[in-house]
């Protein structure tokens, strides 16, 4: 089958069949939309904690942020729009490997020169069981063979959360709340200088948030995510 129908000979975005160069046609490739691209930084300053673009004015931070007293820093590569969505999307459910190294790559030069352990966000049991897999973990994987960090599998999904789309901003800081624990099997993180998150994308940030107090309470120094897309 790899010889009759190669896995590169399309585009996993459109199905385009010219101008493929890793998986992705021209086009396709063009309508990457990054962070920068979407937020000239000679316009706008970027959220300390959730890479958000915030006035020049603001402080730093962007209203979501300065509301919770524990922040936390990330980056993503794109924003939440076209190819990149879509990209997102086949890696739940259409051409998963492909899609999960191609996200990877953009997302590996941006995880900490001091990481020591990447953290993918789990899946509440019923949809891992339904999808099975964890597109978080995928992605993990692919951002390990190529920083050479390694991953650590220690949190666990123990609440059933409502989608985080189509909630209010309240909603959406309150929904994830309770929703992690440490695998039981896990020992201190206080050897852990830098734990990086791993998930597709970043909204709010309160999965993020709700995830990484969990990690702290079990000693680690310092936790940040790093997410494929920013959603708007």
């Amino acid at each position: 089958m790899n010889l009759l129908y190669p896995s590169d000979a399309c585009c996993i975005v459109c199905n385009s069949v010219t101008d493929i160069k890793d998986n992705l046609c021209c086009a396709c490739s063009s309508s990457l939309v990054t962070v920068m691209q979407e937020y000239p930084s000679d316009e706008n300053t970027f959220c300390r904690a959730c890479s958000r673009p915030v006035p020049t004015n603001r402080g730093g931070y962007c209203r979501t942020c300065a509301a919770d007293e524990t922040k936390v820093f990330g980056a993503a590569p794109f924003m939440h729009k076209n190819a990149a969505a879509e990209l997102v999307h086949k890696l739940k459910f259409g051409s998963i490997e492909s899609a999960a190294r191609i996200l990877a790559e953009y997302m590996s030069p941006l995880c900490p020169k001091d990481a020591d352990a990447l953290v993918p966000i789990p899946l509440a049991k019923p949809r891992r069981r339904e999808r099975g897999f964890n597109q978080a973990a995928l992605l993990c994987n692919e951002i390990s063979r190529i920083t050479k960090v390694p991953v650590r599998d220690i949190l666990l999904r123990t609440k059933k959360m409502k989608p985080q789309v189509g909630l209010t901003s309240e909603e959406r800081r309150s929904n994830p709340v309770g929703a992690f624990a440490m695998a039981d099997n896990t020992q201190s993180l206080a050897d852990y200088k830098h734990i990086i998150l791993v998930d597709d994308v970043r909204t709010t940030g309160s999965t993020a948030l709700a995830a990484s107090l969990v990690l702290y309470e079990r000693g680690a120094a310092r936790v940040s995510l790093l997410t494929a897309t920013l959603s708007n």
